[in-house]
């Protein structure tokens, strides 16, 4: 089954478009399945709340709430919402929209990520939930594809500071000072500071930060942890200090933007 241009499954909630692009959230209810079919156009589907199995070019996979997949036009792919009912936010990106990029849309390749890499998805959705201006809307599409699409090259990549970021992904826990990381690789604070912004483009403190908040972010779209145990797993100081550094990343402290998903 083909969809064309703005057409798809589920209860259409909200959704505003232009001549490049339709952004639409879509509510599927528990126990549906959805027949094999493909899109006219590539689009972006991001499950903010339930999960999913697709099965997809000889290939079954679960898709969980926070999961984002880039299809392509013409992927066919089926859907089983079994145990929940889901969440949707689509955006579909028209054939003009390809005309002023520097690639085509025949080179457009599956891929699927985390949304919270891309805070500013996160963003999209509250704008189009509650109907905010549609430029600011269509802007944030802009940027987010550029940093989509964008490859940067990193050099000067040292081994000890992959053992920092290994050790931050490890224990998201834990609060990790500039000085014990570099003690424990054995290199001078101001050197580790400057090596790490050149290979990763952030600093020590930015990075762990979030890291912290993707996931929090996980546990507030997959588990029923109140805000403090949250907080508390993710290693932050106390409560407030959680619900501030979530707030600088989605623009709603974290326990509205669960209702908000939820809702």
């Amino acid at each position: 089954m083909n969809l064309a241009s703005g057409q798809y499954f589920g209860n259409s909630l909200n959704a505003v478009e232009n001549e490049l692009l339709k952004l639409c959230i879509t509510k599927h209810g528990k126990e549906t399945s959805i027949e094999k079919h493909h899109h006219e156009n590539t689009y972006l589907s991001v499950l903010f709340s339930g999960s999913y199995i697709e099965d997809g070019d000889g290939v079954t996979q679960c898709i969980s709430a926070g999961d984002a997949l880039f299809r392509p036009k013409g992927y066919e792919h089926k859907n089983s919402f079994i145990e929940t009912q889901g969440i949707c936010f689509n955006i579909e990106f028209k054939p003009k929209w390809f005309n002023l990029q520097h690639h085509k849309q025949d080179d457009v390749r599956l891929r699927k990520f985390k949304a919270s890499k891309y805070p500013a998805l996160y963003k999209l959705l509250l704008n189009v939930k509650y109907g905010e201006d549609t430029n600011t809307v269509f802007e944030h599409v802009y940027d987010w594809y550029s940093d989509f699409t964008t490859s940067k090259q990193i050099t000067g990549s040292k081994q000890w500071v992959n053992e920092v970021i290994a050790a931050l992904n490890d224990e998201i826990g834990e609060f990790h000072s500039l000085e014990s990381l570099a003690h424990n690789v054995n290199v001078h604070p101001v050197y580790l500071s400057r090596a790490f912004k050149i290979q990763q483009g952030c600093t020590v403190g930015e990075f762990q930060l979030r890291l912290k908040i993707d996931r929090a972010l996980d546990l507030l779209l997959n588990s029923s942890k109140c805000i403090s145990a949250i907080s508390f797993e993710t290693g932050f100081y106390d409560d407030s200090h959680f619900i501030r550094s979530f707030k600088s990343v989605y623009g709603v402290p974290p326990h509205r933007f669960r209702n908000i998903l939820r809702g």
